[in-house]
C-alpha cells in the first residue's frame, strides 16, 4: 500500500494499473469489506494480502501492465495445470472466490 491507503484504496489502484479495469466503470464490486485474506511468507517476515471480488463486465477492455505475461480466463476445473507459484494457497483462496461469487452474483 503507498501513501497511507486503505486495504480498498490499494486493491483500486492496483487493480487499474496491472489490468486497465476501472472499478465500478469495467468491473463491479459489491462492496468494499475484504472477501478473503490469505498470508505469504516472504524474505522479511509474512505478506498479508486482502483480496475483494467482483465481476469484469462485457465492455471491459483488459490492458496488462509490463508486470503480467499474459491472461486467460478459465473455470476452476482447468485452473490448476497453470498456476505455478504457491499453488494451494491460491487454489484455497480461487476455490473461495468462486464459491463467493456463486452466492453473490446468481
Amino acid at each position: 500500500m503507498e501513501n497511507n491507503e486503505t486495504e480498498w484504496e490499494a486493491a483500486v489502484r492496483e487493480t487499474e494499473e496491472e489490468s486497465g479495469l476501472v472499478i465500478g466503470k469495467d468491473f463491479l464490486c459489491n462492496n468494499k469489506s475484504k472477501i478473503i485474506e490469505a498470508v505469504y511468507p516472504v524474505k522479511r517476515g509474512q505478506k498479508k494480502v486482502a483480496y475483494f471480488l467482483g465481476r469484469v463486465l462485457p465492455t471491459a477492455n483488459l490492458k496488462l501492465s509490463h508486470e503480467s505475461l499474459d491472461m486467460k480466463w478459465l473455470p476452476l476445473s482447468e485452473l490448476k495445470q497453470f498456476i505455478k507459484f504457491r499453488s494451494e494457497t491460491l487454489l484455497r483462496i480461487f476455490e473461495q472466490a468462486e464459491e463467493y461469487l456463486k452466492e453473490s452474483f446468481t
